[in-house]
C-alpha cells in the first residue's frame, strides 16, 4: 500500500466529503495511485474543538476515529468502504452544525506523502510536532516549498518558523545505541542540533548542549523539555548551557561545566554555526569575517581541545560542515569558507586522534529546513528553499540526525574515522 494521499480543506460546504465518495474521480490525481490508497482529510474549524464527538464516531468502525487539534479537525479515511464517506456526506449532524466552519470551502489541496504535512500537530500526524498558529498554508507548486517569511536577526529561532522543522519522527526506532553516553552538542537547542539530541536521548544517552543566551531561550527549552520527555532511566537530566562559544576561555567553561556534572565527555557534536548572504567578497569585512569563523571553525577547535582531556578511548568527535563546502555557493562565501575549513580539520584531527581510538567523522548536510533559512535568506528565497536538489525538497532535521547516532554508535562504525556523511537531496559530491 502507497504512502497515504492528503487532502487539506478550509472552510466548509456539503461538497467537502463529495471528494471521499466520489474518489478517483474527484482528483485525476488519484488515478496514479491505484485502487488501494488512504487520505488524511483536514478540516480548518472556525471555532476550535467545538466539533461534535458523534460526527467523529461517524467515522467508525470503517475509519479511525478523528481527532481534535487547535482548530483543526482530521479524519484518517479508507478510500476502499465508500459507505463511511457516503454516511458522512448524508449526515444530518454534520449539516446541522455547519455553523462550526467558514462559510465556504477555500481551499482543497492534494500532497502525495505524509512527509509533506510534516508541520501538523502530533495528535493528527505522529511525525508533526506542534499544532500550527495559523490556516495550514504549504504549497509545493512552482517552486514553493514553504510560506515565504524573514526573521531578522540570527541566530533564528525555531519556534517563530511556519511551519516548525522536524525533530523527530515515529519512523524512527531507539536501540539503546548510545545507552550510558555523554554527549556534549553545540547549538543543540534547534535545528539540526535539536534533531541530533532528541536522537541520542531516545538512543540512551545523556545530553548537554549549548545556546546562545538572550536569543535562543525559549528554543532551549523547548529542547531540553522534549529530551526530558524520552530520555531513559539511567541517563542523567540535560544540560542547556548558555554560551557564545567563539571564545576558548567560553568553551572551555562548557567543558568544564559537563565535567563537573557528569564527569567524562563520549561524543563531541561541533555544530554551531551562523551565515549571511553576500553578493560580493567587497562586503565581508573583517569583523564579520571574524565573527563567522569564531562560530563557525573556531569554536570547533576550541571545544574540542578542552573536551579531548576528558575523552577515553572509544570516544568520538562529529563535525558539522555542509554541501556547499564541495559545490561552493557564491552568495555564503565566508559561511562556505568555514565549511571546507571543517572538512580539513575533521580529515586531519582524524588522523591525529586515531591511535588514540577516537574517531572523527563528519555529516555536510544538504539544504536542511533549519533556523538558519529564515533568519538567513529573503522571503522568496526562504519559499522556493531546497527546490534545487534532486529530490525537490528540503530535508527536515530528522532525515539528518540518524547519521550523527550512526557515526556516534561504535557497534555501527568502528571502521569509520576521517569520513563524511551526505545527507543533501541528493546533490552527487565526490568528495
Amino acid at each position: 500500500m502507497v504512502e497515504p494521499v492528503v487532502m487539506v480543506v478550509q472552510g466548509w460546504s456539503s461538497n467537502s466529503l463529495a471528494i471521499l465518495s466520489a474518489k478517483h474521480s474527484a482528483l485525476p490525481f488519484f488515478t496514479n495511485w491505484g485502487s488501494e490508497f488512504s487520505v488524511y482529510v483536514i478540516f480548518h474549524l472556525a471555532k476550535p474543538r467545538l466539533f461534535p464527538r458523534e460526527i467523529l464516531n461517524k467515522m467508525n468502525p470503517e475509519a479511525k476515529t478523528g481527532r481534535v487539534c487547535s482548530n483543526i479537525v482530521t479524519w484518517h479515511v479508507d478510500t476502499n468502504s465508500l459507505a463511511t464517506s457516503q454516511a458522512l456526506s448524508s449526515s444530518d449532524s454534520l449539516h446541522n452544525n455547519s455553523g462550526l466552519f467558514s462559510s465556504r470551502v477555500l481551499t482543497i489541496r492534494a500532497y502525495p506523502t505524509i512527509t509533506h504535512l510534516n508541520s501538523l500537530c502530533p495528535e493528527t500526524f505522529p511525525v508533526a510536532q506542534k499544532c500550527p498558529t495559523r490556516d495550514f498554508e504549504r504549497m509545493a507548486s512552482h517552486g514553493q516549498q514553504f510560506p515565504p517569511q524573514k526573521q531578522s536577526t540570527q541566530p533564528g529561532k525555531e519556534h517563530a518558523m511556519d511551519p516548525n522543522p522536524q525533530f523527530t519522527a515515529p519512523e524512527y526506532k531507539p536501540s539503546n545505541k548510545l545507552q550510558g553516553k555523554i554527549a556534549l552538542v553545540s547549538g543543540g537547542d534547534s535545528g539540526i542540533g535539536r534533531a541530533v539530541s532528541h536522537c541520542f536521548a531516545l538512543e540512551g544517552a545523556t545530553v548537554a548542549f549549548t545556546f546562545v543566551k538572550g536569543q535562543e531561550d525559549k528554543d532551549a527549552q523547548d529542547t531540553l523539555r522534549e529530551i526530558k520527555k524520552v530520555k531513559t532511566s539511567d541517563a542523567k537530566e540535560p544540560m542547556a548551557i548558555p554560551v557564545d562559544l567563539g571564545y576558548d576561555e567560553n568553551c572551555k567553561r562548557v567543558v568544564d561545566e559537563v565535567i563537573n556534572a557528569y564527569g567524562r565527555i563520549d561524543i563531541l557534536i561541533n555544530n554551531a554555526a551562523e551565515q549571511y548572504v553576500t553578493s560580493s567578497i567587497e562586503e565581508i569585512d573583517e569583523a564579520r569575517l571574524e565573527r563567522v569563523f569564531r562560530t563557525n571553525i573556531f569554536s570547533y577547535f576550541f571545544l574540542t581541545r578542552h573536551a579531548l582531556k576528558h575523552m577515553k578511548e572509544g570516544s568520538c568527535v562529529i563535525n558539522t560542515t555542509s554541501v556547499n563546502a564541495y559545490k561552493g555557493n557564491a552568495k555564503l562565501l565566508d559561511y562556505t569558507a568555514t565549511k571546507g575549513a571543517i572538512v580539513a580539520f575533521t580529515r586531519g584531527l582524524a588522523l591525529q586522534l586515531v591511535e588514540r581510538g577516537i574517531r572523527v567523522n563528519g555529516v555536510a548536510p544538504g539544504p536542511i529546513w533549519t533556523p538558519l533559512i529564515p533568519s538567513s535568506f529573503s522571503e522568496d528565497h526562504t519559499a522556493k528553499f531546497g527546490s534545487e536538489v534532486p529530490m525537490k525538497r528540503a530535508g527536515q532535521p530528522i532525515e539528518v540526525a540518524p547519521s550523527y547516532v550512526f557515526l556516534a554508535c561504535n557497534h555501527c562504525s568502528s571502521y569509520i574515522t576521517g569520513q563524511v556523511i551526505h545527507p543533501n537531496g541528493g546533490t552527487v559530491v565526490n568528495g
